[in-house]
């Protein structure tokens, strides 16, 4: 991605999806979680209803830590990508490419679990994604302020004659 960037010019944003799993379907076999004391408390503010002691509740969402939960997020967003005109490259299904139809820009966009890079022209197309990424989600996504200076763990310089990343930090 950061090769692919570099070579064609690109600039990279970054955007993070707040709470990837809670947007994906519940897993399919369903799935139950026992009540503590903090959830029965957050229940009571949210509800105005008391929930028994011993009580469980159905998940209607994955959630961390259950097995499907990335598989299910993968799905989910890949169907939203996909509607947006983006196709997952060939050699790395985390990569995808799209052509923009009204200004013929070439527009590549790294997944990596919640995390996003969109490399792109200007600010503006990636502030166009992001808002096209919201409008199907139930959380709006974090964005970076500004190019991407660190990704993942990586620090990135971008400059107008390269990519650098490095892990200095």
């Amino acid at each position: 991605f950061w090769a692919i960037c570099a070579v064609r010019n690109k600039i990279v944003f970054g955007s993070d999806a707040v709470n990837a799993f809670a947007e994906a379907p519940p897993p399919k076999a369903p799935l139950y979680l026992k009540v503590d004391a903090a959830f029965r408390n957050w229940w009571k503010n949210r509800f105005k209803q008391d929930l028994p002691i011993d009580s469980y509740v159905r998940v209607r969402h994955a959630i961390q830590g259950h097995p499907e939960s990335p598989r299910l997020w993968q799905e989910h967003i890949d169907a939203i990508l996909s509607t947006l005109g983006f196709e997952q490259t060939t050699h790395e299904p985390c990569i995808y490419r799209k052509v923009d139809p009204d200004t013929n820009e070439e527009i590549y966009l790294l997944r990596q679990v919640d995390d996003f890079a969109v490399g792109c022209d200007s600010r503006e197309t990636a502030m166009k994604l992001w808002d096209a990424l919201d409008m199907h989600l139930k959380e709006p996504l974090k964005r970076e302020d500004g190019m991407i200076t660190r990704h993942n763990g990586i620090d990135v310089l971008q400059t107008d004659h390269y990519i650098k990343i490095y892990c200095q930090t």
